[in-house]
């Protein structure tokens, strides 16, 4: 799937083509995420992957 089909597929949900773009510009941006949220982020979605596969929460905490 290339560009133009992710955009024409996209165009067929409740945004607009403009704020389609908008959102696609961000990937652009050289923002850097907080570390703090990063590590927050990691630890959760470690966990949602463990509770996920019956590992239940892991080291990753």
């Amino acid at each position: 799937m290339d560009a133009v089909d992710v955009m024409e597929e996209a165009l067929d949900t409740d945004f607009s083509e403009a704020e389609l773009r908008d959102f696609l510009a961000a990937d652009c941006l050289e923002t850097r995420a907080d570390p703090a949220f990063k590590e927050t982020l990691r630890k959760k979605l470690w966990t949602l992957v463990g509770n996920r596969y019956g590992r239940g929460p892991s080291s990753a905490e």
